[in-house]
């Protein structure tokens, strides 16, 4: 644990070194006893206010956070506690720097963004202090120079210990409400139709010719109406197997665009909107971490919408992304056989048959 002490303009050590040599000359020069005493005494004060807070430095700091993940406008509690385990009061001072994307709230004093808390501890006592953070933005979200300052009675040493504590919060973005583009000519889907319980195919808009189909796929009302074997003509239906493709980068290669913020948010409500779809998807997300692009592959149900959030919550514009061309490249190579891209940002130019969700 590092630490380094600050003093009072009263306890600088020049002005205790010129102390010390002022009484060593009235104690050898002078019978002056008041001012021989009044200098022991400043002596003893000083050397008492630093050995307090040496003694004090033993006090324990925790912390304890109840959640990691957070959505935009939730908030969470986390509880600092103190123990003093020594014979004498502690008197401090928790000091830490919060990213902007949390504020919080507690009994403390707030400059901007650097927040103080205050406190004396009796002997041998405990404290709990609850500091609620509310989320304002997404992203991952910590402190910074995490200070503990431990001081005397007289406020004239004051020893401040860097702590290693700190929360840290991964702020899941918001899901906008989005409708998935239905598929033209290109692509029908692969799902069968809805069906009644006696296994009736309910989305019927209109007769064609049989064409070996399932038997109870035949339209027999058609059949006896016409004298022709005829079958039933059914609603195209959604796909179930997509891609999502997120490209953050702007009319110029490397360069984000000023809305991918809400790119991301388009992101986090289409594979809400496919959840609830029930389809399979994969995500693609044009930046560079390790050896590739940031990708998730394919999946269902709630833990793969999880998976998502907690990819898109570390989006930063720190980021490497790629060329668009080469980034659909890579993506359209690997991506799950019968995908239908989703689209969202700046589309691909060479390549056909995706839909867009969101430019």
């Amino acid at each position: 644990m590092k630490s380094y002490k600050t003093t009072h303009h009263f306890a600088d050590s020049r002005v205790v070194v010129l102390v010390s040599v002022c009484m060593l000359l009235l104690w050898l020069f002078s019978s002056n006893i008041l001012l021989f005493i009044g200098s022991f005494c400043y002596l003893l004060l000083i050397g008492t206010a630093h050995g307090y807070v040496h003694y004090m430095r033993s006090v324990q700091v925790d912390m304890k956070q109840e959640n990691n993940y957070l959505f935009v406008e939730e908030s969470d509690v986390c509880q600092l506690r103190f123990y003093n385990s020594m014979r004498f009061p502690a008197f401090l001072t928790l000091s830490f720097r919060s990213d902007e994307g949390m504020d919080w709230n507690g009994a403390f004093t707030r400059t901007n963004h650097f927040y103080q808390v205050q406190l004396e501890l009796p002997p041998r006592a405990e404290k709990r202090v609850d500091l609620t953070g509310i989320a304002k933005k997404r992203g991952t979200h910590t402190w910074q120079n995490v200070q503990l300052t431990v001081t005397d009675p007289f406020n004239l040493v004051n020893l401040q210990l860097q702590l290693q504590i700190a929360p840290v919060f991964h702020v899941f973005p918001r899901m906008k409400k989005v409708r998935i583009p239905e598929t033209k000519r290109w692509r029908y889907g692969y799902r069968s139709a809805i069906a009644s319980p006696l296994l009736d195919e309910m989305k019927i808009i209109g007769v064609k010719a049989y064409e070996q189909e399932a038997f109870r796929s035949i339209h027999w009302g058609a059949t006896a109406k016409t004298g022709v074997l005829s079958a039933k003509k059914l609603e195209p239906v959604h796909a179930d197997r997509y891609a999502v493709y997120l490209n953050l980068v702007g009319q110029h290669a490397f360069m984000l665009r000023p809305d991918a913020e809400e790119l991301i948010e388009f992101t986090a409500g289409t594979c809400k909107q496919l959840l609830e779809m029930d389809c399979s998807f994969e995500l693609w997300v044009n930046s560079v971490q390790g050896q590739g692009v940031l990708h998730i592959g394919p999946g269902l149900y709630r833990r793969q919408l999880y998976k998502v959030l907690q990819l898109l919550a570390t989006l930063t514009v720190r980021d490497t992304p790629l060329p668009s061309k080469l980034f659909y490249q890579t993506g359209f190579r690997r991506q799950q056989v019968d995908a239908i891209p989703l689209i969202i940002g700046r589309p691909p130019e060479e390549v056909r048959n995706w839909l867009q969700v969101a430019k």
